[in-house]
C-alpha cells in the first residue's frame, strides 16, 4: 500500500509539473475543478524503503545544496518553518552558525569562565525534505493535477550518544522562488 502511495506521489510530481500543449499555467479552469487537497510529507533519500527513482545519474543532494546555499547568499527567500514569515540575514545566520555558552574551567585559578562558542550547522545530515503541494481534480476531464507549492529542507538530529532524536525542518522555500 506504501508502495503504491509512493508510486501515486511520484506520477503526480512528474505529471503534474508538465503543462500540455497550448495550455497556461496547470492546464485546466478553476471552474472545471471539483475538488482540491493540499498535502505536506516527507522524503528523504537515505530510506532504502522510500520508492523514488533516481534518473539520469543525478545527485540527491543537488537540489538540496542549491536551496541551503541560495538562501545563505540571500539569493532564495527563506520563511519561518512554523510561522510562515519571512526569515532576515540575522536569523538565517543563527540558523546556520548557532553560538552555543559552555563554562570552562581555568587549569591555573580553578575559575569557572563563560566561553562563547560559534558552530557550523552539519549540512550532511539535511538528507530530507518536507513538500507542500496542492492536488486539484479536474472533473471535466478527468485528470488530477498537482503543484509544488514550498520545500523545506529537513536536519536529522542525533544526541551525543549518536542515537537519533528526529527530524528538525529547517525553513520553507517557495518553490516558485527557486530559479533554475
Amino acid at each position: 500500500m506504501k508502495q503504491l502511495i509512493a508510486l501515486f506521489v511520484l506520477l503526480g510530481l512528474l505529471l503534474g509539473s508538465c503543462n500540455p500543449a497550448g495550455s497556461a499555467g496547470h492546464g485546466f479552469k478553476k471552474s472545471d475543478i471539483a475538488w482540491a487537497k493540499q498535502t505536506n510529507f516527507k522524503l528523504s533519500f537515505e530510506d532504502d524503503n522510500e520508492d523514488y527513482q533516481r534518473i539520469g545519474g543525478h545527485n540527491d543532494k543537488g537540489l538540496i545544496n542549491k536551496i541551503i546555499h541560495g538562501v545563505q547568499e540571500g539569493s532564495i527567500p527563506a520563511y519561518d518553518y512554523y510561522e510562515k514569515t519571512k526569515l532576515n540575514p540575522e536569523q538565517i545566520k543563527a540558523m546556520f552558525y548557532p553560538t552555543d555558552t559552555i563554562y570552562v574551567m581555568d587549569p591555573e585559578t580553578y575559575e569557572e569562565k563563560v566561553k562563547v562558542v560559534k558552530n557550523e550547522m552539519d549540512l550532511t545530515k539535511v538528507t530530507k525534505f518536507r513538500i507542500k503541494q496542492d492536488w486539484y481534480f479536474d472533473e471535466k476531464n478527468i485528470k488530477m493535477y498537482s503543484n509544488i507549492k514550498a520545500i523545506a529542507p529537513v536536519r536529522t538530529v542525533y544526541d551525543d550518544s549518536g542515537n537519533y532524536r528526529g527530524d528538525l525542518p529547517l525553513f520553507w522555500v517557495m518553490f516558485e522562488e527557486i530559479e533554475a
